[in-house]
């Protein structure tokens, strides 16, 4: 998990707490972020994009039915186990989330660092920071 993964997770967070809806419905935007409307779909591949793109590690099991779901919606076409985009997916313009969770993740880490160094003299760099959130958050 990196400082990526904090902010994909803030995202997911805001989306839960704003839209109110299940969890695969969280997913669909970053997954058609990721998607190629021209190229052949595979959950695997799916999988490895949101890692890269957003430090997200969904088993391939949650996006196959995340897939499945745009599937019935009329976005995605199945074929032999591979998707195709079977109409426009409307894309959710998630740069503008993203700098604000960016935003507020730094400013976690930056209050963290203030904190250990007022309440115990301990100097964190901003990795140290990170890498301690990350480790309790993983816990």
């Amino acid at each position: 998990m990196n400082v990526d993964s904090l902010v994909s997770l803030a995202m997911l967070k805001v989306n839960a707490d704003v839209q109110g809806k299940d969890y695969l419905d969280y997913l669909i935007p970053f997954v058609t972020s990721v998607l190629d409307s021209g190229a052949a779909i595979a959950p695997d591949n799916v999988q490895e994009l949101l890692r890269q793109r957003f430090g997200l590690r969904i088993p391939v099991s949650v996006i196959e039915l995340v897939l499945r779901r745009l599937s019935k919606r009329g976005a995605l076409k199945r074929e032999r186990g591979i998707y195709h985009v079977a109409a426009p997916i409307q894309q959710v313009d998630m740069e503008p989330k993203r700098v604000e969770a960016q935003r507020r993740t730094n400013a976690a880490i930056n209050q963290l660092i203030q904190h250990a160094v007022q309440h115990h003299g301990a100097e964190w760099s901003p990795d140290t920071a990170t890498n301690a959130v990350i480790t309790y958050l993983s816990q």
